[in-house]
């Protein structure tokens, strides 16, 4: 039995005598109905309906931060009513590129029919500080955009944030409405357990992730820092659970025999010139700085550019700096440090099913998603959330967050089958049957592992170098500390010690 997405008749029809009748009339006509739950509302009146404080249903107005695609779903809802909804949720200035990355995923399934000839849309939300000058910070729009996609439009499943430590707020305020988070770059260990120690078919969790943990990320950076002799390190580090649970695994691989490493976080980018001032100091073989904003790394480079302790100190950086927007803000101020900067960032692999996403998002956008390290990660989030309604839709007549999470747990054994639209068809008739797939996806292996319901890939190291004049990103090799090292990354190459 396909599920429903449509509006009772009976709502429909006062709607309608409503609208044709009393001009200016309001749901006025349903005020006498209490309501117990955004869920009843959404039953009766279609969704953007919630039970409001009165006990009544009232409609939710789409914050200003939220738009959609198609461009009118989230301003004409009843026109596409019927349509399966994944939430887009990142800011849409310094992760752009992630939210188109997602987008394409949504585009591609509805040029193969969708599921069961129901189409896709797609309801995007920035957490972006202050958009249009509302003044909220990022935490609080996370908080907002996400309560309305889960709880006014009742999405199942939303792709991001794109920072553990939004991550984290957005699971806090979506998942008891039963809402699915896919993040494709919240690395913070501390988000493992989050949903409960286990993932299991009874309880999966409601929040995955796309890439590998810091756990993998902290320990490349002390065994790269240990190759090159290292023995102090000044540590900066992003207030939250990405900045600080990333340093606290770096310190954990890093500080033995003789070698110590002293911390100082931040939550404001003004604080960065007094800390770098800190580090300066020769004692500091290394600054390792973290933070999920590339704009706060570029800072903390021109800071440091005018400090004379750093022409000769290795610079560090994660992969929230892996971005071309560092070397566009840090250029003109810091370039002569860029010769000192290494970074890692979870790899991204080549391959067909890489290139081919690679291919499409250049033609379908004229932009190049390789500017930024967690694109492919996101587009195979968007095709998670995708697959894992198909998976609700075929075992449980309903496409739920927490049926789509089941759905999660059966993508890594199988048939090898590829994510994006060449596959679609063959991964919808294994679970229409009731079978699981090995989806391969754009960013890597999606393994997921069937406890922790965490995936492991190598880890990149990057520099900036300069070609023809100009400065870029540049991937030097990968390293792969995992259980189960990747047969992409056997013969790494770089200093590291095992």
């Amino acid at each position: 039995m396909r599920p429903s997405h449509r509006r009772p008749d009976l709502a429909w029809t006062l709607l309608a005598v409503c609208a044709a009748l009393l001009s200016g009339c309001s749901l006025s006509l349903f005020d006498h109905d209490a309501c117990t739950s955004n869920a009843v509302c959404r039953e009766a009146f279609g969704r953007g309906y919630v039970c409001a404080e009165s006990g009544l249903c009232e409609f939710s107005e789409p914050p200003a931060r939220c738009s959609s695609w198609p461009d009118d779903l989230i301003t004409d809802l009843p026109a596409y009513e019927d349509h399966i909804l994944v939430g887009n949720l990142f800011d849409f200035g310094d992760f752009e590129l992630m939210q188109l990355s997602a987008r394409l995923a949504v585009v591609q399934v509805n040029n193969r029919d969708g599921l069961e000839g129901t189409p896709f849309g797609m309801v995007e939300c920035t957490n972006r500080a202050d958009h249009d000058g509302d003044g909220l910070d990022e935490n609080e729009a996370t908080a907002l955009v996400g309560a309305y996609m889960s709880g006014a439009l009742g999405i199942p499943s939303i792709v991001g944030p794109a920072t553990s430590t939004r991550t984290e707020i957005a699971y806090n305020t979506d998942s008891p409405l039963g809402t699915l988070h896919i993040s494709p770059s919240a690395t913070s260990p501390a988000l493992t357990s989050i949903d409960g120690q286990t993932s299991t078919d009874e309880a999966p969790g409601l929040l995955w992730r796309t890439a590998p943990p810091d756990s993998l990320q902290g320990h490349v950076i002390a065994l790269e820092m240990i190759a090159r002799d290292v023995e102090r390190v000044g540590v900066v580090a992003e207030v939250g659970a990405y900045g600080e649970g990333l340093a606290e695994v770096f310190q954990e691989h890093f500080n033995a025999d003789g070698r110590t490493s002293e911390m100082q976080t931040f939550s404001e980018n003004s604080e960065l010139g007094s800390i770098a001032a800190d580090f300066s100091p020769a004692e500091y073989e290394a600054v390792l700085v973290i933070s999920s904003v590339t704009a706060d790394v570029a800072d903390f480079l021109v800071g440091a550019a005018g400090l004379a302790g750093y022409q000769d100190k290795m610079i560090f950086l994660a992969d929230g700096a892996f971005d071309i927007q560092l070397i566009e803000e840090a250029e003109e101020n810091a370039e002569d440090l860029f010769q000192n900067v290494l970074g890692t960032v979870p790899a991204t692999p080549s391959g067909n099913t890489y290139e081919a996403f690679v291919a499409n998002f250049r033609s379908y956008y004229d932009q190049d998603p390789e500017e930024f390290g967690f694109t492919a990660h996101a587009y195979d989030a968007s095709w998670l959330a995708i697959a894992g309604a198909a998976w609700s839709w075929y075992s449980e007549d309903a496409i739920t967050g927490l049926g789509s999470a089941r759905g999660l747990r059966k993508v890594s054994s199988g048939d090898t089958l590829a994510v994006g639209p060449n596959d679609w068809n063959d991964i919808k008739a294994a679970f229409e049957d009731g079978d699981s797939v090995d989806l391969a996806g754009t960013s890597g292996s999606l393994d997921f592992d069937p406890v922790t319901g965490e995936t492991a890939a190598p880890v990149n190291v990057w520099a900036i170098e300069q070609d023809g004049g100009d400065w870029e990103l540049t991937v030097l090799y990968c390293v792969d500390v995992s259980a189960t090292p990747s047969p992409d990354c056997e013969s790494p190459g770089g200093p590291q010690v095992q």
